[in-house]
């Protein structure tokens, strides 16, 4: 986010160069029992629970041909994860699409550290990648970069699937004949995101042979796998254009929760309705971070009392998050008290959470004003009558705080404007410790998925959703 302008920088590579441990603790946290509203041990109809992610033990070797096969570790997951998939899609497709399914003719592993590396006749030497060809002479392929998937399976075993469902989604929509030579890129792109949710849905189900997908952590590492192959600051009128790590985990989300059709129906005008008033387009001299100051803090503070009609405004120290409050547990970098209705903040933390690296997963000032701006609606949570102690209370925080967002977006806070990558820096904060999304005590719902579900359902559709979504017991 920036003061008075917005940001930009060149469009990323595939891979960020570090892997971060992202959601140590996700999906473990205590949590206060949920009340009428929400059904907090739900995602998108399965239930939220803690299991094994990633490859079953025992599983037999896949009966595909992959050129180039090492045998190492990440081969073998890489062709146990392209097996599955297409098991999967050839129970599928004709279901869907009332056609027989033809799996794709070559599978190839490379290795991009290697400057005679080819793959189709064309170098491949420096592209840590994984891509699919429809128009090689050899035919469709599939192919992977063995150090690329060393590296997704650092994130967890259940990302690989993702990776390569993802790269299958397009053989897919080239198979049905979903696209063509005007189809934009960004669609394409997320026509396989959907696609990949929607053979994800049946990993989570138990369906796979080879794959276990748990509902709690190993959904949100996939989650974050499809963050991290967003595009970098520049999008919206980059002629390879991806998506941001908001709209790709969107496309994922999409196709879990809703099915193929909702993949086959994504087209330009679908994703500019779920980007909303998000921007696409950022100056090349700017970063998009602005430095997390006492004055820039309290700024936000006050936008979000204004925003939301706030009466009685919280006191704020700027001394550390608070300690002893005789009705709510401390939140590190920043907490509420409702007792004394005062908003606690321990300024170098907070600076340190907003702090931007290059990772796997978005990092920025967006993620620590984020975390402010939810504390700041706990009192209007106390204002309002609601309780401040239940998982619904976590959620509705997040709804809230996408309403913050979307109000920024707007444009409705002259001296700050969002940037193209805050809004995935706030959805990687959501996953990471769920803070965002957590009651007066820092308790979250375990889901990743629940957690940014209720921060889009402010940002796209206001307060009154959230309201009428996130309902307690008074």
């Amino acid at each position: 986010m920036n003061a008075r302008t917005s940001r930009g920088a060149l469009l990323a590579t595939l891979v960020p160069v570090t892997v971060l441990a992202l959601v140590a603790g996700c999906g473990h946290d205590p949590a206060a029992p949920a009340r009428a509203g929400y059904d907090a041990t739900k995602v998108a109809g399965l239930t939220v629970a803690d299991g094994p992610s990633g490859l079953r033990e025992h599983v037999p070797p896949p009966a595909i041909t992959v050129d180039g096969f090492t045998g190492t570790p990440a081969d073998r997951l890489a062709a146990d994860a392209v097996a599955d998939v297409e098991d999967f899609w050839r129970v599928q497709y004709p279901k869907i699409f009332g056609r027989q399914f033809i799996p794709v003719d070559h599978h190839v592993s490379y290795d991009s550290d290697d400057a005679a590396a080819t793959v189709c006749g064309e170098s491949v030497a420096g592209m840590p990648n994984a891509f699919y060809s429809g128009d090689c002479q050899q035919g469709r392929l599939i192919a992977w970069d063995r150090a690329l998937i060393s590296m997704y399976a650092q994130l967890g075993e259940e990302t690989v699937p993702y990776i390569l469902a993802h790269e299958y989604g397009h053989a897919i929509q080239d198979q049905a004949r979903l696209v063509n030579d005007s189809t934009t890129t960004i669609v394409r792109e997320q026509q396989a995101d959907c696609f990949a949710g929607v053979y994800l849905r049946s990993v989570a189900e138990n369906k796979s042979t080879r794959f276990a997908l748990n509902t709690a952590d190993g959904l949100n590492r996939v989650i974050v796998a499809a963050m991290s192959l967003r595009d970098g600051d520049y999008i919206g009128t980059m002629p390879f254009e991806h998506g941001s790590g908001f709209e790709r985990a969107g496309a994922l989300q999409l196709g879990f929760t809703d099915g193929a059709d909702a993949c086959s129906r994504i087209d330009d005008a679908e994703i500019a309705a779920r980007r909303g008033n998000l921007p696409t387009i950022l100056s090349s001299t700017e970063t998009g971070e602005q430095e997390i100051t006492r004055d820039s803090v309290q700024a936000q503070i006050d936008f979000v009392t204004r925003l939301f009609k706030l009466k009685d405004k919280p006191k704020v120290e700027y001394t550390g998050a608070i300690r002893g409050c005789p009705d709510a547990h401390e939140t590190t970098p920043v907490s509420y008290c409702p007792s004394t209705n005062t908003i606690g903040i321990d300024l170098p933390g907070l600076a340190k959470r907003g702090r931007k690296v290059d990772s796997l997963v978005p990092s920025g000032d967006f993620d620590a004003y984020a975390l402010v701006a939810s504390r700041v609606l706990l009192a209007v949570e106390k204002a309002s009558g609601r309780s401040l102690s239940e998982q619904t209370t976590a959620l509705h925080v997040a709804c809230y705080t996408g309403v913050y967002t979307d109000a920024l977006a707007r444009g409705e806070q002259p001296d700050s404007v969002l940037s193209q990558g805050d809004v995935d820096e706030a959805l990687a904060g959501l996953l990471r410790d769920g803070l965002v999304a957590s009651n007066v005590d820092g308790l979250s719902v375990p889901s990743g998925f629940a957690r940014i579900e209720a921060y889009e359902l402010g940002l796209k559709h206001g307060r009154t959703a959230c309201d009428n979504t996130y309902t307690d017991a008074r």
